[in-house]
Protein backbone atom coordinates (compact mmCIF):
# COMPACT_ATOMS: atom_id res chain seq x y z
CA UNK A 1 0.00 0.00 0.00
CA UNK A 2 1.19 3.43 -0.59
CA UNK A 3 0.78 5.84 2.11
CA UNK A 4 -1.68 9.34 1.37
CA UNK A 5 1.44 10.92 3.56
CA UNK A 6 4.07 9.57 1.02
CA UNK A 7 2.42 11.51 -2.22
CA UNK A 8 3.62 13.61 -4.31
CA UNK A 9 1.53 16.86 -5.16
CA UNK A 10 0.83 15.43 -8.87
CA UNK A 11 0.09 11.89 -7.37
CA UNK A 12 -2.24 13.75 -4.72
CA UNK A 13 -3.52 15.45 -7.80
CA UNK A 14 -4.37 12.23 -9.62
CA UNK A 15 -5.88 10.12 -6.39
CA UNK A 16 -7.97 13.27 -5.84
CA UNK A 17 -9.31 12.67 -9.05
CA UNK A 18 -9.88 9.45 -9.59
CA UNK A 19 -12.81 8.55 -7.71
CA UNK A 20 -15.08 11.60 -9.64
CA UNK A 21 -13.44 10.85 -13.36
CA UNK A 22 -11.71 13.92 -13.39
CA UNK A 23 -9.01 15.15 -16.13
CA UNK A 24 -5.53 15.72 -15.12
CA UNK A 25 -3.20 17.32 -16.76
CA UNK A 26 0.65 17.79 -15.32
CA UNK A 27 2.67 21.11 -16.89
CA UNK A 28 -0.15 22.89 -17.27
CA UNK A 29 -2.73 23.67 -20.07
CA UNK A 30 0.90 25.04 -22.10
CA UNK A 31 2.64 21.50 -22.29
CA UNK A 32 3.05 20.19 -25.61
CA UNK A 33 2.06 16.24 -26.00
CA UNK A 34 4.87 16.10 -28.27
CA UNK A 35 7.95 16.62 -26.15
CA UNK A 36 7.17 12.86 -24.74
CA UNK A 37 9.36 12.17 -27.80
CA UNK A 38 12.14 13.97 -25.97
CA UNK A 39 13.44 11.21 -23.47
CA UNK A 40 13.84 14.23 -20.72
CA UNK A 41 13.27 13.67 -17.65
CA UNK A 42 10.49 16.23 -16.53
CA UNK A 43 10.34 16.01 -12.71
CA UNK A 44 8.72 15.58 -9.77
CA UNK A 45 5.96 17.87 -10.59
CA UNK A 46 4.93 15.71 -13.32
CA UNK A 47 5.83 12.09 -12.31
CA UNK A 48 3.51 9.41 -10.94
CA UNK A 49 4.93 6.20 -9.96
CA UNK A 50 3.34 2.91 -11.12
CA UNK A 51 2.14 1.79 -8.20
CA UNK A 52 -0.09 4.57 -7.24
CA UNK A 53 -1.66 3.95 -10.34
CA UNK A 54 -2.22 0.52 -9.86
CA UNK A 55 -3.66 0.66 -6.48
CA UNK A 56 -6.10 3.20 -7.98
CA UNK A 57 -6.74 0.68 -10.70
CA UNK A 58 -6.92 -1.98 -8.17
CA UNK A 59 -9.48 -0.49 -6.48
CA UNK A 60 -7.78 1.21 -3.41
CA UNK A 61 -9.62 4.65 -3.38
CA UNK A 62 -13.39 5.59 -1.78
CA UNK A 63 -16.12 5.83 -4.45
CA UNK A 64 -17.95 8.95 -4.37
CA UNK A 65 -21.80 9.05 -5.01
CA UNK A 66 -22.88 9.95 -8.28
CA UNK A 67 -19.70 9.77 -9.71
CA UNK A 68 -18.23 7.09 -12.11
CA UNK A 69 -14.74 6.75 -11.21
CA UNK A 70 -11.68 6.68 -14.13
CA UNK A 71 -8.22 7.13 -14.84
CA UNK A 72 -7.85 10.60 -17.26
CA UNK A 73 -4.39 11.78 -17.25
CA UNK A 74 -2.35 13.96 -19.81
CA UNK A 75 1.38 14.77 -19.54
CA UNK A 76 2.18 12.94 -17.34
CA UNK A 77 5.64 10.72 -17.14
CA UNK A 78 4.87 7.44 -15.47
CA UNK A 79 7.67 6.04 -13.38
CA UNK A 80 8.28 2.59 -12.98
CA UNK A 81 6.47 -0.62 -14.68
CA UNK A 82 2.92 -0.43 -15.07
CA UNK A 83 2.14 -4.00 -13.98
CA UNK A 84 -1.64 -4.86 -14.35
CA UNK A 85 -1.48 -8.22 -15.53
CA UNK A 86 -4.29 -10.44 -14.63
CA UNK A 87 -5.95 -7.40 -13.63
CA UNK A 88 -10.01 -6.70 -13.36
CA UNK A 89 -10.61 -3.32 -14.37
CA UNK A 90 -13.65 -1.49 -14.18
CA UNK A 91 -12.62 1.74 -14.80
CA UNK A 92 -11.77 3.47 -17.97
CA UNK A 93 -7.89 4.49 -18.61
CA UNK A 94 -6.63 7.64 -20.78
CA UNK A 95 -3.15 8.08 -20.78
CA UNK A 96 -2.92 10.94 -23.07
CA UNK A 97 0.71 12.45 -23.96
CA UNK A 98 2.34 10.55 -21.24
CA UNK A 99 5.23 8.81 -20.93
CA UNK A 100 5.72 5.14 -19.57
CA UNK A 101 9.41 4.74 -19.64
CA UNK A 102 9.03 0.70 -18.45
CA UNK A 103 6.07 -0.18 -20.22
CA UNK A 104 2.07 -1.01 -19.81
CA UNK A 105 1.00 -4.36 -19.00
CA UNK A 106 -2.14 -5.86 -19.09
CA UNK A 107 -1.57 -9.38 -20.07
CA UNK A 108 -4.97 -11.83 -19.56
CA UNK A 109 -6.19 -8.43 -17.75
CA UNK A 110 -10.07 -7.49 -17.87
CA UNK A 111 -10.83 -3.79 -17.96
CA UNK A 112 -12.82 -1.35 -20.39
CA UNK A 113 -11.32 1.12 -23.09
CA UNK A 114 -7.99 2.33 -22.83
CA UNK A 115 -6.61 5.11 -24.33
CA UNK A 116 -3.17 6.05 -25.18
CA UNK A 117 -3.62 8.68 -27.36
CA UNK A 118 -0.11 10.55 -28.65
CA UNK A 119 1.99 8.39 -25.63
CA UNK A 120 5.31 7.09 -25.62
CA UNK A 121 5.20 4.04 -24.29
CA UNK A 122 8.35 1.40 -24.46
CA UNK A 123 6.90 -2.23 -24.70
CA UNK A 124 3.10 -2.52 -24.44
CA UNK A 125 1.55 -6.14 -23.51
CA UNK A 126 -2.03 -6.61 -23.89
CA UNK A 127 -1.68 -10.73 -24.11
CA UNK A 128 -4.68 -12.46 -24.06
CA UNK A 129 -6.63 -9.39 -22.22
CA UNK A 130 -10.06 -9.16 -22.60
CA UNK A 131 -11.14 -5.13 -23.77
CA UNK A 132 -14.41 -4.44 -23.72
CA UNK A 133 -14.21 -0.72 -26.02
CA UNK A 134 -11.86 0.27 -28.29
CA UNK A 135 -8.04 1.04 -27.39
CA UNK A 136 -6.73 4.39 -28.69
CA UNK A 137 -3.18 4.45 -30.15
CA UNK A 138 -3.37 7.63 -32.33
CA UNK A 139 -0.43 9.26 -32.98
CA UNK A 140 1.32 7.35 -30.25
CA UNK A 141 4.66 5.84 -30.41
CA UNK A 142 5.33 2.25 -29.06
CA UNK A 143 8.88 1.12 -28.69
CA UNK A 144 10.62 -1.81 -28.59
CA UNK A 145 11.02 -3.84 -25.55
CA UNK A 146 12.34 -7.74 -25.12
CA UNK A 147 11.57 -7.97 -28.81
CA UNK A 148 8.10 -6.48 -28.70
CA UNK A 149 6.89 -3.11 -29.31
CA UNK A 150 3.13 -4.35 -29.02
CA UNK A 151 2.62 -7.79 -27.58
CA UNK A 152 -1.04 -9.06 -27.88
CA UNK A 153 -1.17 -12.40 -28.67
CA UNK A 154 -4.72 -13.23 -28.46
CA UNK A 155 -6.09 -10.04 -27.42
CA UNK A 156 -10.30 -9.91 -27.24
CA UNK A 157 -11.44 -6.34 -28.28
CA UNK A 158 -14.99 -5.88 -28.67
CA UNK A 159 -14.40 -2.76 -30.65
CA UNK A 160 -11.76 -0.44 -32.68
CA UNK A 161 -7.94 -0.26 -32.16
CA UNK A 162 -6.98 2.74 -33.54
CA UNK A 163 -3.20 3.22 -34.61
CA UNK A 164 -3.32 6.03 -37.00
CA UNK A 165 -2.20 9.81 -37.79
CA UNK A 166 1.40 9.72 -36.61
CA UNK A 167 1.16 6.32 -34.71
CA UNK A 168 4.93 4.88 -34.60
CA UNK A 169 6.05 1.31 -33.54
CA UNK A 170 9.66 0.60 -33.44
CA UNK A 171 9.99 -2.84 -33.24
CA UNK A 172 6.81 -5.70 -33.97
CA UNK A 173 3.45 -5.57 -33.31
CA UNK A 174 1.65 -8.67 -32.79
CA UNK A 175 -1.87 -9.30 -32.64
CA UNK A 176 -1.64 -13.12 -32.97
CA UNK A 177 -4.89 -14.95 -33.07
CA UNK A 178 -6.19 -11.58 -32.15
CA UNK A 179 -10.02 -10.81 -32.20
CA UNK A 180 -11.27 -7.53 -33.05
CA UNK A 181 -14.90 -6.65 -33.16
CA UNK A 182 -14.94 -3.13 -35.34
CA UNK A 183 -12.21 -1.30 -37.22
CA UNK A 184 -8.20 -1.93 -37.35
CA UNK A 185 -7.45 1.35 -38.29
CA UNK A 186 -3.35 2.08 -39.29
CA UNK A 187 -4.06 5.55 -41.47
CA UNK A 188 -0.65 7.56 -41.23
CA UNK A 189 1.01 5.36 -38.88
CA UNK A 190 4.40 4.33 -39.41
CA UNK A 191 6.08 0.65 -38.53
CA UNK A 192 9.47 -0.24 -38.40
CA UNK A 193 11.46 -3.21 -37.90
CA UNK A 194 13.79 -4.22 -40.42
CA UNK A 195 14.74 -7.69 -41.21
CA UNK A 196 11.82 -8.57 -38.93
CA UNK A 197 7.73 -8.38 -38.84
CA UNK A 198 6.40 -4.92 -38.24
CA UNK A 199 3.38 -5.82 -37.84
CA UNK A 200 2.37 -10.27 -37.03
CA UNK A 201 -1.28 -10.54 -37.13
CA UNK A 202 -1.71 -14.37 -37.96
CA UNK A 203 -5.18 -15.70 -37.16
CA UNK A 204 -6.32 -12.70 -36.69
CA UNK A 205 -10.07 -12.29 -36.70
CA UNK A 206 -11.45 -8.45 -37.71
CA UNK A 207 -15.01 -7.93 -37.98
CA UNK A 208 -14.70 -4.36 -39.82
CA UNK A 209 -12.45 -2.90 -42.34
CA UNK A 210 -8.32 -2.90 -41.78
CA UNK A 211 -7.34 0.47 -43.33
CA UNK A 212 -3.72 1.21 -43.77
CA UNK A 213 -3.61 4.33 -45.76
CA UNK A 214 -3.21 8.18 -46.02
CA UNK A 215 0.94 7.84 -45.89
CA UNK A 216 1.04 4.74 -43.84
CA UNK A 217 4.44 2.64 -44.08
CA UNK A 218 6.15 -0.44 -42.92
CA UNK A 219 10.06 -1.32 -42.82
CA UNK A 220 9.67 -5.02 -41.92
CA UNK A 221 7.20 -7.61 -42.92
CA UNK A 222 3.16 -6.78 -42.39
CA UNK A 223 2.22 -10.42 -41.94
CA UNK A 224 -2.00 -11.17 -42.17
CA UNK A 225 -1.60 -15.29 -42.83
CA UNK A 226 -4.93 -17.10 -42.03
CA UNK A 227 -6.07 -13.84 -40.94
CA UNK A 228 -9.68 -12.89 -41.31
CA UNK A 229 -11.36 -9.65 -41.86
CA UNK A 230 -14.90 -8.45 -42.29
CA UNK A 231 -14.70 -5.67 -44.36
CA UNK A 232 -12.31 -3.68 -46.88
CA UNK A 233 -8.29 -4.11 -46.35
CA UNK A 234 -7.48 -0.67 -47.29
CA UNK A 235 -3.62 -0.21 -48.22
CA UNK A 236 -3.79 2.85 -50.76
CA UNK A 237 -0.79 4.93 -51.10
CA UNK A 238 1.05 3.11 -48.27
CA UNK A 239 4.74 2.18 -49.15
CA UNK A 240 5.57 -1.29 -47.70
CA UNK A 241 9.24 -2.57 -47.77
CA UNK A 242 11.14 -5.72 -46.55
CA UNK A 243 13.77 -6.38 -49.56
CA UNK A 244 14.70 -9.71 -49.73
CA UNK A 245 11.48 -10.90 -47.53
CA UNK A 246 7.56 -10.17 -47.87
CA UNK A 247 6.54 -6.72 -46.86
CA UNK A 248 2.99 -8.18 -47.46
CA UNK A 249 2.46 -11.53 -46.63
CA UNK A 250 -1.30 -12.68 -46.44
CA UNK A 251 -1.20 -16.14 -47.62
CA UNK A 252 -4.56 -17.52 -46.76
CA UNK A 253 -6.02 -14.50 -45.71
CA UNK A 254 -10.34 -14.68 -45.83
CA UNK A 255 -11.04 -11.11 -47.05
CA UNK A 256 -15.29 -10.42 -46.96
CA UNK A 257 -14.42 -7.30 -48.59
CA UNK A 258 -12.14 -6.18 -51.46
CA UNK A 259 -8.53 -5.27 -51.51
CA UNK A 260 -7.08 -1.84 -52.35
CA UNK A 261 -3.61 -1.25 -53.00
CA UNK A 262 -3.58 2.09 -55.62
CA UNK A 263 -2.84 5.68 -55.53
CA UNK A 264 0.48 5.74 -55.38
CA UNK A 265 1.26 2.29 -53.49
CA UNK A 266 4.44 0.97 -53.14
CA UNK A 267 5.91 -2.58 -52.09
CA UNK A 268 9.85 -3.62 -52.25
CA UNK A 269 9.94 -7.44 -51.71
CA UNK A 270 7.48 -10.36 -52.53
CA UNK A 271 3.75 -9.30 -51.87
CA UNK A 272 1.74 -12.60 -51.07
CA UNK A 273 -1.44 -13.89 -50.83
CA UNK A 274 -1.09 -17.61 -51.71
CA UNK A 275 -4.72 -18.95 -51.62
CA UNK A 276 -6.35 -16.54 -50.12
CA UNK A 277 -10.01 -15.33 -50.56
CA UNK A 278 -11.12 -11.90 -51.69
CA UNK A 279 -14.99 -11.63 -51.79
CA UNK A 280 -14.66 -7.93 -53.56
CA UNK A 281 -12.21 -6.85 -55.93
CA UNK A 282 -8.59 -6.57 -55.92
CA UNK A 283 -7.49 -3.18 -56.74
CA UNK A 284 -3.17 -2.46 -57.83
CA UNK A 285 -4.27 0.43 -60.43
CA UNK A 286 -1.13 2.15 -60.34
CA UNK A 287 0.80 0.60 -57.39
CA UNK A 288 4.74 -0.06 -57.91
CA UNK A 289 6.03 -3.51 -56.89
CA UNK A 290 9.53 -4.49 -56.96
CA UNK A 291 11.47 -7.40 -56.47
CA UNK A 292 13.97 -7.96 -59.05
CA UNK A 293 15.01 -11.31 -59.89
CA UNK A 294 12.53 -12.58 -57.69
CA UNK A 295 8.25 -12.77 -57.43
CA UNK A 296 7.06 -9.01 -57.38
CA UNK A 297 3.04 -10.01 -56.76
CA UNK A 298 2.31 -13.98 -55.49
CA UNK A 299 -1.17 -15.31 -55.64
CA UNK A 300 -1.11 -18.95 -56.58
CA UNK A 301 -4.84 -20.38 -56.04
CA UNK A 302 -5.76 -17.11 -55.12
CA UNK A 303 -9.76 -16.53 -55.44
CA UNK A 304 -11.21 -13.30 -56.83
CA UNK A 305 -15.24 -13.06 -56.39
CA UNK A 306 -14.98 -9.56 -58.28
CA UNK A 307 -12.39 -8.16 -60.48
CA UNK A 308 -8.68 -7.47 -60.52
CA UNK A 309 -7.05 -4.38 -61.80
CA UNK A 310 -3.62 -4.24 -62.45
CA UNK A 311 -3.74 -0.79 -64.71
CA UNK A 312 -3.64 2.90 -64.80
CA UNK A 313 0.07 2.55 -64.48
CA UNK A 314 0.65 -0.14 -62.94
CA UNK A 315 3.95 -1.59 -62.50
CA UNK A 316 6.36 -4.73 -61.45
CA UNK A 317 9.80 -5.30 -61.60
CA UNK A 318 9.81 -9.06 -61.00
CA UNK A 319 7.09 -11.76 -61.72
CA UNK A 320 3.66 -11.57 -61.20
CA UNK A 321 2.37 -15.25 -60.53
CA UNK A 322 -1.25 -16.01 -60.75
CA UNK A 323 -0.83 -19.96 -61.10
CA UNK A 324 -4.68 -21.47 -60.61
CA UNK A 325 -6.31 -17.90 -59.77
CA UNK A 326 -10.23 -17.78 -59.90
CA UNK A 327 -11.29 -14.72 -60.99
CA UNK A 328 -15.15 -13.58 -60.93
CA UNK A 329 -15.22 -11.15 -62.97
CA UNK A 330 -12.48 -9.35 -65.26
CA UNK A 331 -8.28 -8.98 -65.07
CA UNK A 332 -7.44 -5.92 -66.11
CA UNK A 333 -3.42 -5.43 -67.38
CA UNK A 334 -4.60 -2.38 -69.50
CA UNK A 335 -1.18 0.15 -69.56
CA UNK A 336 0.69 -2.16 -67.47
CA UNK A 337 4.27 -2.22 -67.40
CA UNK A 338 5.77 -5.78 -66.01
CA UNK A 339 9.14 -6.63 -66.43
CA UNK A 340 11.89 -9.78 -65.62
CA UNK A 341 14.37 -10.07 -67.96
CA UNK A 342 15.51 -13.57 -67.90
CA UNK A 343 12.18 -14.92 -66.62
CA UNK A 344 8.76 -14.93 -66.67
CA UNK A 345 6.78 -11.12 -66.46
CA UNK A 346 4.15 -12.85 -65.79
CA UNK A 347 2.64 -16.68 -65.23
CA UNK A 348 -0.73 -17.47 -65.08
CA UNK A 349 -0.92 -20.62 -65.42
CA UNK A 350 -4.08 -23.02 -65.33
CA UNK A 351 -5.61 -19.47 -63.87
CA UNK A 352 -9.72 -18.64 -64.73
CA UNK A 353 -11.38 -15.49 -65.70
CA UNK A 354 -14.96 -15.61 -66.02
CA UNK A 355 -15.30 -12.19 -68.11
CA UNK A 356 -12.49 -11.34 -69.66
CA UNK A 357 -8.41 -10.11 -69.74
CA UNK A 358 -7.35 -6.61 -71.21
CA UNK A 359 -3.96 -6.40 -72.26
CA UNK A 360 -4.37 -3.01 -73.96
CA UNK A 361 -3.78 0.68 -73.96
CA UNK A 362 0.14 0.20 -74.12
CA UNK A 363 0.36 -2.76 -72.27
CA UNK A 364 4.09 -3.75 -72.12
CA UNK A 365 6.10 -7.28 -70.84
CA UNK A 366 9.60 -7.50 -70.90
CA UNK A 367 10.10 -10.91 -69.91
CA UNK A 368 7.75 -14.06 -70.67
CA UNK A 369 4.13 -15.02 -70.55
CA UNK A 370 3.00 -18.39 -69.32
CA UNK A 371 -0.92 -19.33 -69.79
CA UNK A 372 -0.63 -22.53 -69.81
CA UNK A 373 -4.31 -23.84 -69.79
CA UNK A 374 -5.55 -20.89 -68.53
CA UNK A 375 -9.37 -20.26 -69.69
CA UNK A 376 -10.81 -16.79 -70.05
CA UNK A 377 -13.97 -15.29 -71.66
CA UNK A 378 -12.75 -12.73 -74.02
CA UNK A 379 -8.89 -11.88 -74.90
CA UNK A 380 -8.88 -7.45 -74.89
CA UNK A 381 -5.45 -7.57 -76.43
CA UNK A 382 -3.40 -5.86 -79.06
CA UNK A 383 -1.32 -8.86 -80.45
CA UNK A 384 1.67 -7.08 -81.07
CA UNK A 385 2.43 -5.75 -77.74
CA UNK A 386 2.89 -9.30 -76.25
CA UNK A 387 6.73 -10.95 -75.60
CA UNK A 388 8.99 -12.85 -77.35
CA UNK A 389 8.08 -15.65 -75.50
CA UNK A 390 4.84 -16.87 -74.87
CA UNK A 391 3.86 -20.07 -73.54
CA UNK A 392 0.25 -20.91 -74.58
CA UNK A 393 -0.53 -24.82 -74.74
CA UNK A 394 -4.17 -25.74 -73.29
CA UNK A 395 -4.85 -21.84 -73.56
CA UNK A 396 -8.76 -21.39 -74.08
CA UNK A 397 -11.43 -18.69 -73.99
CA UNK A 398 -14.35 -17.70 -75.67
CA UNK A 399 -13.38 -14.62 -77.65
CA UNK A 400 -10.84 -12.32 -79.04
CA UNK A 401 -11.41 -8.29 -78.71
CA UNK A 402 -10.42 -6.57 -81.43
CA UNK A 403 -11.34 -8.89 -84.36
CA UNK A 404 -8.47 -9.60 -86.72
CA UNK A 405 -7.19 -11.90 -89.56
CA UNK A 406 -5.81 -14.55 -89.42
CA UNK A 407 -2.32 -13.15 -90.18
CA UNK A 408 -2.39 -10.77 -87.39
CA UNK A 409 -3.25 -13.62 -85.16
CA UNK A 410 -0.86 -15.68 -86.08
CA UNK A 411 2.07 -13.60 -85.29
CA UNK A 412 1.10 -13.86 -81.97
CA UNK A 413 0.87 -17.43 -82.19
CA UNK A 414 4.69 -17.23 -83.49
CA UNK A 415 6.28 -15.94 -80.45
CA UNK A 416 5.13 -19.44 -78.84
CA UNK A 417 9.01 -21.08 -77.30
CA UNK A 418 7.83 -23.97 -78.70
CA UNK A 419 5.50 -25.58 -81.42
CA UNK A 420 2.32 -26.73 -80.06
CA UNK A 421 -1.08 -27.65 -81.83
CA UNK A 422 -3.45 -26.75 -79.24
CA UNK A 423 -3.60 -22.97 -79.56
CA UNK A 424 -3.42 -23.41 -83.54
CA UNK A 425 -7.05 -25.24 -83.13
CA UNK A 426 -7.79 -23.38 -80.10
CA UNK A 427 -7.72 -19.84 -82.81
CA UNK A 428 -9.03 -22.16 -86.16
CA UNK A 429 -11.99 -22.91 -83.55
CA UNK A 430 -12.69 -19.09 -82.87
CA UNK A 431 -12.82 -18.24 -86.76
CA UNK A 432 -15.59 -21.39 -87.30
CA UNK A 433 -17.44 -20.19 -84.54
CA UNK A 434 -17.74 -16.93 -86.39
CA UNK A 435 -18.42 -18.68 -89.74
CA UNK A 436 -15.30 -17.55 -90.96
CA UNK A 437 -14.01 -21.13 -92.41
CA UNK A 438 -10.96 -19.54 -95.06
CA UNK A 439 -9.72 -18.17 -91.97
CA UNK A 440 -10.05 -21.58 -89.96
CA UNK A 441 -7.95 -22.65 -93.11
CA UNK A 442 -5.26 -20.31 -92.86
CA UNK A 443 -4.86 -21.07 -89.22
CA UNK A 444 -3.92 -24.59 -89.42
CA UNK A 445 -1.92 -24.19 -92.35
CA UNK A 446 -0.14 -22.09 -90.26
CA UNK A 447 0.29 -24.81 -87.84
CA UNK A 448 1.25 -27.59 -90.02
CA UNK A 449 4.05 -25.15 -91.08
CA UNK A 450 5.00 -24.91 -87.75
CA UNK A 451 5.22 -28.52 -87.01
CA UNK A 452 7.16 -29.49 -90.25
CA UNK A 453 9.64 -26.67 -88.94
CA UNK A 454 10.09 -28.54 -85.65
CA UNK A 455 10.80 -31.59 -87.28
CA UNK A 456 14.18 -33.04 -87.71
CA UNK A 457 15.97 -31.45 -90.96
CA UNK A 458 15.77 -34.86 -92.80
CA UNK A 459 11.94 -35.46 -92.36
CA UNK A 460 11.15 -31.93 -93.23
CA UNK A 461 10.99 -32.47 -96.84
CA UNK A 462 8.08 -34.37 -97.33
CA UNK A 463 6.03 -31.45 -95.07
CA UNK A 464 7.48 -29.14 -97.56
CA UNK A 465 6.37 -30.82 -100.20
CA UNK A 466 3.09 -31.21 -99.59
CA UNK A 467 2.93 -27.71 -98.78
CA UNK A 468 4.19 -26.71 -102.17
CA UNK A 469 1.58 -29.81 -103.58
CA UNK A 470 -1.73 -28.45 -101.41
CA UNK A 471 -1.12 -26.33 -98.67
CA UNK A 472 -1.24 -30.11 -96.62
CA UNK A 473 -4.74 -30.15 -98.18
CA UNK A 474 -5.84 -26.85 -96.79
CA UNK A 475 -5.18 -25.00 -100.48
CA UNK A 476 -7.64 -27.58 -102.48
CA UNK A 477 -7.10 -24.94 -105.59
CA UNK A 478 -3.60 -25.55 -105.45
CA UNK A 479 -3.40 -29.12 -105.94
CA UNK A 480 -6.28 -28.68 -108.81
CA UNK A 481 -4.04 -26.23 -110.67
CA UNK A 482 -0.83 -28.89 -110.07
CA UNK A 483 -2.99 -31.03 -111.44
CA UNK A 484 -4.35 -29.20 -114.48
CA UNK A 485 -0.55 -27.52 -115.31
CA UNK A 486 0.97 -30.79 -114.99
CA UNK A 487 -1.59 -32.16 -117.60
CA UNK A 488 -0.86 -29.37 -120.00
CA UNK A 489 2.61 -30.24 -119.73
CA UNK A 490 2.07 -33.41 -120.37
CA UNK A 491 -0.16 -33.25 -123.27
CA UNK A 492 2.57 -31.06 -124.98
CA UNK A 493 5.24 -32.97 -124.81
CA UNK A 494 3.41 -35.97 -125.81
CA UNK A 495 2.17 -34.37 -128.63
CA UNK A 496 5.60 -33.76 -129.61
CA UNK A 497 6.92 -37.02 -128.94
CA UNK A 498 4.56 -39.63 -129.40
CA UNK A 499 5.14 -43.05 -128.06
CA UNK A 500 5.90 -46.62 -130.36
CA UNK A 501 2.35 -48.95 -130.16
CA UNK A 502 2.69 -51.99 -127.75
CA UNK A 503 0.65 -53.78 -130.65
CA UNK A 504 1.72 -52.27 -134.05
CA UNK A 505 -1.72 -53.99 -135.82
CA UNK A 506 -4.21 -53.22 -132.81
CA UNK A 507 -4.06 -49.87 -131.04
CA UNK A 508 -6.17 -47.06 -130.61
CA UNK A 509 -5.80 -43.56 -132.02
CA UNK A 510 -3.14 -41.69 -129.66
CA UNK A 511 -4.72 -38.54 -127.98
CA UNK A 512 -1.66 -36.57 -126.12
CA UNK A 513 -3.63 -35.62 -123.92
CA UNK A 514 -5.56 -38.53 -122.96
CA UNK A 515 -3.00 -40.74 -122.78
CA UNK A 516 -1.04 -38.08 -120.09
CA UNK A 517 -4.13 -37.73 -118.54
CA UNK A 518 -4.13 -41.45 -118.38
CA UNK A 519 -0.61 -41.76 -117.03
CA UNK A 520 -1.95 -39.70 -114.13
CA UNK A 521 -5.29 -40.89 -112.71
CA UNK A 522 -4.37 -43.92 -110.40
CA UNK A 523 -7.96 -45.03 -111.49
CA UNK A 524 -9.41 -47.59 -114.35
CA UNK A 525 -7.34 -46.94 -117.43
CA UNK A 526 -9.00 -44.86 -119.93
CA UNK A 527 -7.24 -46.93 -122.29
CA UNK A 528 -4.50 -45.12 -124.17
CA UNK A 529 -1.58 -46.05 -121.10
CA UNK A 530 -1.37 -50.03 -122.17
CA UNK A 531 -1.92 -48.96 -126.03
CA UNK A 532 1.42 -47.23 -125.90
CA UNK A 533 4.47 -48.03 -124.68
CA UNK A 534 7.16 -45.27 -124.59
CA UNK A 535 10.83 -45.74 -124.53
CA UNK A 536 14.12 -43.96 -123.48
CA UNK A 537 13.41 -40.46 -122.49
CA UNK A 538 9.68 -40.76 -123.28
CA UNK A 539 9.16 -43.45 -120.64
CA UNK A 540 11.37 -41.34 -118.04
CA UNK A 541 8.82 -38.51 -118.30
CA UNK A 542 5.90 -40.73 -118.45
CA UNK A 543 7.25 -42.14 -115.23
CA UNK A 544 7.68 -39.45 -114.10
CA UNK A 545 4.13 -38.25 -114.47
CA UNK A 546 2.53 -41.41 -113.07
CA UNK A 547 4.24 -40.59 -109.50
CA UNK A 548 3.12 -37.02 -110.02
CA UNK A 549 -0.64 -38.36 -110.79
CA UNK A 550 -0.53 -40.42 -107.25
CA UNK A 551 0.58 -37.33 -104.90
CA UNK A 552 -1.34 -34.91 -106.85
CA UNK A 553 -4.09 -37.34 -106.54
CA UNK A 554 -3.68 -38.04 -103.05
CA UNK A 555 -3.21 -34.20 -102.07
CA UNK A 556 -6.72 -33.53 -104.19
CA UNK A 557 -7.97 -36.10 -101.77
CA UNK A 558 -7.06 -34.95 -98.55
CA UNK A 559 -7.90 -31.35 -99.39
CA UNK A 560 -11.60 -32.79 -100.21
CA UNK A 561 -11.73 -34.70 -97.27
CA UNK A 562 -10.81 -31.20 -94.69
CA UNK A 563 -13.11 -29.44 -96.51
CA UNK A 564 -15.98 -32.09 -96.06
CA UNK A 565 -15.14 -32.46 -91.91
CA UNK A 566 -14.53 -28.13 -91.91
CA UNK A 567 -10.87 -29.69 -89.98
Amino acid sequence: MVARSELSAAELQVWRAFPRGEPVRLGGEDSDPDEVSAGDDWGPSRQVRAEVITELLSGAFSPVAGRVAALRLSGAQIVGRLALRDAEIRQSVRLRGCRLDDGLDLSEARTRSLDLTRSHVRGLSLNGAHIEGSVGLVGAHLADRSGYALDADGLTLSRNLFCRDGFRGQGEIRLVGASIGGQFELGGAHLANPGGKALSAEGMTLAGHMICRDGFEAQGEVCLVGASIGGVLDLNGAHLSDPGGSPLNADGLKLAGSLFCRDGFQARGEVRLLGAHVGGQVNLDGADLANPGGYAFNADRMTVAGTMFCSGGFRAEGEIRLLGVRIGGRLRFDGADLANPGGNALTADQMAVTEGMYCQDGFQAEGGISMYRANIGVLCDDPGSWPRRLVLDGFTYEGLDPYLPAGRRLEWLRRMDAYRAQPYEQLAAYYRRLGHDEQARRVLLARMRSRTNERPWWARSWGWFQDVLAGYGYAPGRAVGWLVGVLIVGWAFFHLHQPAPARPQDHPVFHAGLYALDLMLPAPGLGQEQAWDPQGGILAIATTLRIFGWLLAIAVVASITRGLSRN
